[in-house]
């Protein structure tokens, strides 16, 4: 299970990864993080972030034979998790416990592609956020990645935006251009995701391009800015 770590930056608890990648089975599969914290226990509230999140309707519901359900250490909230922003809470004493996703697509009708959903942690003034990027593949042909599988969210983007794409593709460099091809920003990366500040740019519609070691353009992903 592959898996992008970046701790929560975070004084009374954090979220041991911020990004979560993996492919689902046909078949129940459970998918766990960590909340760490420090000193007394603390209360933890929690909820899916409903415009953080693009994952189908069947894929969420039973009623079509795809569940989904997250779990923190006291309870598992399923029969379709409640993606409309409802808050749960939690307990946790030092140093911690689990969270995870489950899932089980048997049944659902959407049966290919990749997508997300974005949970918010709150603890008095501090936030956290993970997100479980679930990926169900074709499985008539081998799974290949490449520049058409680039995920890229939120969308429409607020203060920054992520990029995931594979690592094969040799990614160098990210830009950020605007609707007229003025360059905004440009960032150095390496390995397979990068997060993009977007807290300076103007409401409206930019381009990404993503370039490889030679500066050719691997792939283009268009998002908004609100």
């Amino acid at each position: 299970m592959p898996f992008f770590a970046v701790n929560a930056d975070a004084q009374i608890f954090s979220v041991a990864h911020d990004t979560v990648c993996f492919t689902a089975p046909l078949g129940d599969s459970s998918v766990f993080d960590s909340i760490y914290t420090t000193g007394s226990p603390i209360s933890v509230k929690w909820n899916v972030e409903p415009f953080r999140s693009d994952f189908p309707s069947d894929w969420i519901s039973n009623t079509s034979g795809g569940s989904t359900a997250f779990c923190d250490n006291s309870y598992c909230y399923g029969s379709g998790i409640d993606i409309s922003g409802t808050v749960e809470t939690t307990t946790y004493a030092a140093p911690g416990g689990p969270f995870h996703m489950q899932i089980n697509l048997t049944g659902a009708t959407t049966r290919t592609g990749t997508y997300y959903m974005t949970v918010k942690f709150n603890s008095g003034s501090e936030n956290a956020y993970e997100t479980f990027i679930v990926t169900y593949p074709n499985t008539s042909v081998p799974m290949v990645q490449n520049a058409d599988e680039i995920l890229l969210y939120p969308n429409p983007a607020t203060t920054s935006v992520n990029v995931v794409y594979d690592q094969s593709l040799e990614i160098k460099n990210v830009a950020i251009y605007n609707i007229i091809g003025k360059l905004m920003s440009i960032y150095k990366v390496s390995g397979n995701s990068a997060n993009l500040n977007t807290e300076n740019l103007n409401a409206g519609i930019y381009f990404i391009r993503l370039m490889n070691a030679q500066g050719e353009v691997v792939a283009v992903r268009k998002f908004t800015k609100q």
